[in-house]
């Protein structure tokens, strides 16, 4: 038996000043003009609790259960030119869980498999559903082909939270006038997995393929529209997440890990269905996207203590249900150089860069469409890194097992 015991606590004020001039098409008149100082006041707590319990069958097989409760805790609130605002949104959640599984070795055979119930209780400003449970099975086979190659087949069904800030009530103005609004009544969206991997080990190299076929249903994702803006009167786009989408994807990659390059790739196409509430319809439609990220890294020193690498990262094109997303992709390089416990390191994101159109959001609706491009400047983006590793005492031996973290926005930053 296993107990695990955790408590977070994050406390953050940021400070964001913009200002927005409208002109007519083709001319130099103004029409209006729109600055403010806006404050991010952000509290967070959360504490969790886990309980493991293992019973061995003899030498070949086990039976496993557990609990885990979790509570977090959240104020988040912004002021607009230092005046105060009815902007509080509180939010809290309770999550209990409870977990039951078995795992068998047969030679050339294995078979696991689980089943997690869970439920939650959240407690936040304008939720009218506040309680949600869900039970997850899972369950896989494995078949070692030899000592270098198996096939592994894969089922499971997974739970997606909405993250904390998408819940958010209160509207925002943008630079561009345009109104964000979070929706306290998301619920969590359900994939459903089959896959197929295969794995291939040799020497201190392995190259891992897989296929899968994914359903989903009630995946969040924007709903645009058009308002008055509540600064001029004048009319604006407005955009709140709401769950619309549910379909299926197909798709396929690999894993490898060969001599000095750590590779991640998968090519899907997928599809969504039609969502459809009164007067309001989405069509049906097809999708189809790639990813890749890779890291390359060589020891120049006998002793291994530099090491030089370099980064890539795309992720194609990301579609929701109103709009597509293009993001050019992202390279860098690096190297850290080891002495004794100390680490120094260095990263530079995307060399020789200026100003350039990062990130490309293209939006369709009824309504309208539109365009958005942002920019940034990577002049100089250098990250510097150090580390100091303490090695005193015995090595402690550490208990090896899986941790699966879920999505709940606890990395997200902070209005985002």
């Amino acid at each position: 038996m296993t107990a695990e015991a955790s408590y977070y606590t994050f406390n953050s004020v940021s400070g964001n000043f913009f200002s927005n001039t409208r002109y007519p098409y083709n001319s130099n008149i103004v029409l209006d003009t729109y600055s403010r100082v806006e404050d991010d006041l952000n509290d967070r707590n959360y504490f969790s609790t886990k309980l493991d319990y293992v019973y061995p069958l003899g030498m070949n097989s086990k039976i496993e259960a557990g609990y885990h409760f979790y509570y977090q805790q959240m104020d988040y609130d912004f002021k607009i030119n230092q005046q105060e605002e009815s902007n509080l949104f509180e939010y809290s959640e309770i999550r209990n869980s409870a977990y039951t599984g078995f795992a068998m070795n047969l030679k050339k055979f294995g078979f696991q498999a689980s089943l997690r119930v869970e439920n939650s209780h959240i407690m936040a400003d304008s939720v009218t559903k506040p309680d949600y449970s869900c039970v997850l099975p899972a369950a896989n086979i494995q078949y070692k082909i030899s000592a270098s190659h198996n096939l592994k087949f894969t089922y499971n069904r997974r739970i997606n939270r909405p993250g904390i800030y998408v819940m958010n009530p209160y509207y925002r103005v943008g630079q561009s006038y345009d109104i964000t609004q979070g929706n306290p009544d998301l619920r969590p969206d359900y994939r459903d997995r089959l896959q197929l991997t295969y794995t291939w080990n040799f020497g201190s190299n392995y190259f891992s393929p897989y296929l899968y076929n994914e359903f989903f249903s009630d995946r969040v994702s924007n709903r645009y529209s058009i308002t008055r803006s509540p600064i001029n009167g004048a009319l604006t786009t407005i955009a709140k997440p709401f769950n619309l989408l549910s379909g299926y994807e197909l798709g396929g990659g690999f894993n490898a890990m060969l001599w000095y390059a750590n590779i991640s790739a998968r090519i899907f196409n997928g599809h969504y269905n039609e969502y459809s509430e009164g007067n309001f319809t989405i069509p049906e439609k097809d999708y189809f996207s790639y990813s890749i990220t890779s890291t390359a890294f060589i020891n120049p020193d006998k002793k291994k203590k530099i090491t030089l690498f370099a980064y890539l990262q795309y992720n194609g094109v990301n579609i929701n249900a109103q709009s597509k997303t293009y993001t050019l992709p992202l390279y860098g390089f690096g190297g850290q150089y080891q002495l004794k416990d100390h680490t120094l390191g260095l990263f530079w994101l995307l060399p020789l860069s200026k100003k350039i159109d990062y990130q490309k959001i293209e939006t369709e609706t009824p309504a309208y469409t539109s365009t958005n491009i942002t920019g940034i400047d990577f002049a100089g983006w250098l990250q510097f890194q150090y580390s100091y590793r303490f090695n005193k005492g015995r090595n402690i031996k550490k208990i090896g097992r899986q941790i699966e973290i879920e999505s709940d926005s606890k990395g997200q930053t902070i209005g985002r």
